[in-house]
């Protein structure tokens, strides 16, 4: 009896253990999972895609001439919608256009079914502003 209680626990404590990673894994987001592209493959990909991010921001805004994107902010978050699960998952990356010292946009886009940013889904969810006085204002 005591030698089948021995066997049991070399036996159940790493099975314990390995589901207890596996569902470790299956919760963290789809970006960060082992074998998955992490956020540098991510920053790669979008420098990479600059022509069409900056081509995307000028049919926002017409009178936006140039972007100066800054690659080290480049993260990813989750979106609410008011439901428990959520909206989803997105990545971001800020900017400064026209040359505008201090002027301030953030572009948004979801991710594609293998975790890299969807090109069809940019958004610029703050809009664009340029500094005046103490703030900003939207640049219209």
């Amino acid at each position: 009896m005591k030698n089948r209680f021995i066997i049991m626990l070399v036996i159940g404590i790493p099975l314990a253990l390995l589901a207890g990673g596996v569902l470790m894994i299956n919760q963290m987001p789809p970006e960060s999972r082992p074998g998955g592209p992490g956020i540098v493959a991510q920053r790669e990909y979008l420098q990479k895609h600059e022509a069409e991010l900056v081509a995307a921001t000028k049919r926002m805004n017409p009178k936006i001439t140039s972007v100066q994107f800054d690659w080290n902010t480049v993260e990813t978050g989750d979106i609410g919608n008011g439901t428990p699960q959520g909206g989803g998952k997105v990545i971001d990356v800020d900017a400064e256009f026209n040359h505008i010292k201090n002027s301030q946009m953030v572009l948004q886009m979801s991710f594609t079914k293998s975790k890299m940013p969807d090109l069809n889904t940019i958004s610029a969810p703050i809009g664009f502003s340029v500094p005046r006085g103490d703030g900003a204002v939207l640049f219209e």
